[in-house]
């Protein structure tokens, strides 16, 4: 049970990390990043109404402290997720660390804020 915390605590705390690390600058001001969360929204009509509401502003991929607390307790709640017998399997986080290793420009980072928010509503729903 330690030994499984820990390591739970370890990985939380190390894609926190990734994430910050692999953030470019100023994301929420390009037009290529804001373009990104457009095409990566489009088929989700809930989702791409969000974003077009907040003027496809980062949630998740900011630079900021708030931005950074948002990722590490959204990670911190789908890391623990099957303590409160919720379906682990369904919030990839492996996949966002996946993207955030593979993020080379600001579109990547768009698609990455899409991805971020999709695991986060898969989350809020099963918690519903």
């Amino acid at each position: 049970m330690g030994s499984d915390f820990k390591r739970r605590e370890f990985n939380q705390l190390a894609l926190a990390t990734l994430v910050t690390a692999a953030l470019p600058a100023a994301a929420s001001a390009s037009t290529a990043f804001k373009q990104s969360i457009a095409e990566a929204a489009a088929k989700d009509k809930a989702l791409s109404a969000f974003y077009r509401a907040n003027g496809y502003n980062a949630v998740w991929t900011g630079k900021g402290n708030r931005d950074r607390q948002r990722r590490q307790a959204f990670v911190k709640a789908a890391s623990n997720a099957g303590t409160h017998g919720l379906p682990t399997g369904r919030y990839n986080l492996d996949l966002i660390k996946t993207n955030i290793r593979q993020v080379r420009s600001e579109r990547d980072l768009g698609r990455l804020e899409v991805e971020f928010t999709r695991q986060f509503l898969t989350y809020a729903r099963d918690v519903q």
